[in-house]
């Protein structure tokens, strides 16, 4: 599998952000944080930090290897064309890998309608099955 989780950076209880885990290597990197500089992409109150966005854009872009490239998480920003979306709208006709997105439930009808429904399986986090049989659940987004 490869691809990135983002995983949540608190602070004395408060969420400061999120890092990039590199699933390829298993090493992390500051990703997105409250606050920023005004040219960096944001959403809300978060910005990304732009050499660690653009790592997101090359673990998508140069994964040609994995079976799954896990992409956590597609939201509002890329709605937008943004984020890490560039790079997921050069490789949708590709034949590999197969991509599994982590989204969130008010997002996915508009998410669903930019991949013009070039969508294999879409399951919910609480779906017990996906934790029994990973290998038969996920969210296969472009074409094989």
């Amino acid at each position: 599998m490869g691809g990135f989780l983002s995983l949540s950076y608190p602070e004395a209880g408060e969420l400061l952000g999120y890092d990039l885990l590199d699933l390829t290597d298993n090493r992390s990197f500051p990703f997105i944080r409250k606050g920023g500089k005004i040219e960096w992409e944001r959403i809300g109150p978060f910005f990304f930090i732009p050499d660690t966005l653009r790592r997101a854009r090359s673990l998508i872009l140069e994964d040609e290897h994995s079976r799954i490239c896990f992409v956590d998480e597609v939201g509002p920003l890329e709605l937008k064309g943004k984020g890490i979306w560039p790079a997921l709208a050069q490789v949708q006709r590709r034949s590999t890998p197969r991509f599994l997105f982590s989204v969130r439930t008010s997002v996915l009808g508009r998410l669903l309608d930019k991949l013009e429904n070039e969508v294999g399986e879409i399951f919910s986090q609480t779906d017990s099955q996906v934790y029994s049989n990973m290998n038969a659940h996920y969210m296969h987004c472009f074409p094989s």
